[in-house]
């Protein structure tokens, strides 16, 4: 914890960071902030950027995302959509989270994977133009 990437504003710190938690959000399970400080331990990149971009998921935005990612899920297995008849109850929540996991998972995967690309790329950019880094780093410093 007291190495000097894990609170810097460098390059390789804050691309990596923001990389990492927005990856790490499209995670569908409860402790995904860990799962990301643990990763950006392991990559030795900013925490507080890893922790502040994690919140991409949040409570309004999760179920969002989680449709989306069941979608890309759904159309990726080729399966078709299908009316669950729905009761709130603890049968029907394990009967429909057997139908929903595969397509659930597979979506977030390719959602994360997609949204790390893009992250990155556009970090990297924002971090090339010289006014911009400038900015950002005089405001942090």
């Amino acid at each position: 914890m007291r190495d000097h990437n894990l609170w810097e504003f460098n390059r390789h710190a804050v691309v990596w960071g923001l990389t990492i938690g927005i990856m790490c959000a499209w995670i569908p399970m409860p402790f995904h902030t860990t799962i990301a400080v643990t990763i950006a331990l392991i990559v030795d990149c900013n925490i507080p950027l890893v922790v502040a971009s994690i919140w991409f998921a949040n409570p309004l935005s999760m179920p969002i995302m989680y449709y989306l990612a069941y979608r890309i899920g759904e159309a990726i297995l080729g399966l078709n959509p299908q009316a669950i008849d729905f009761h709130l109850s603890i049968k029907d929540l394990i009967a429909a989270f057997d139908e929903v996991w595969q397509p659930l998972l597979l979506g977030c995967l390719v959602c994360s994977i997609c949204c790390g690309i893009i992250t990155y790329i556009i970090c990297n950019i924002c971090w090339s133009i010289p006014n911009l880094r400038n900015k950002f780093l005089a405001k942090y410093r």
